[in-house]
């Protein structure tokens, strides 16, 4: 009985260490959702969003669902035809979906000008410029 209970305990050890073959399960894939809009609050229709590896559009009311993303330290980068890209990290909880508040993007104008190979902007919108680095652009 007793060599019976430790050859199944043995057996049981190995498939929670090893698993049971086949694909991962999905435990650390998460939906990653919001909205995105222009400095007067209006919704950007078109707008793409990427979180990691995967990405999605925005629809005419501003907003994005994105699937499939791993969890933990993410960047989330949203770019629109006419306005300034954008980026941040972002923590994503494991089988949640994670709610991103408000996405704001400044409208470009004629006064704006992308730089070097990293990103950036230097603006000019009202007399005072303002030099926008993305975070890791630079490097030393």
């Amino acid at each position: 009985m007793r060599k019976a209970l430790f050859v199944c305990l043995c057996v049981m050890s190995l498939v929670s260490f090893f698993g049971c073959g086949g694909e991962d399960a999905p435990s650390s894939i998460s939906t990653v959702q919001g909205v995105v809009s222009d400095s007067l609050l209006n919704p950007i229709s078109g707008a793409t969003v990427v979180v990691g590896a995967s990405s999605a559009t925005t629809g005419s009311d501003g907003s994005f669902t994105i699937s499939n993303v791993t969890s933990g330290l993410q960047t989330l980068s949203v770019s629109a035809a006419g306005y300034i890209s954008a980026s941040r990290q972002l923590t994503v909880s494991a089988l949640e979906t994670n709610y991103v508040p408000m996405i704001i993007l400044e409208r470009r104008d004629s006064k704006s000008t992308t730089i070097g190979p990293g990103g950036g902007e230097v603006l000019n919108t009202d007399g005072a410029v303002k030099l926008i680095i993305p975070e890791n652009a630079l490097t030393s």
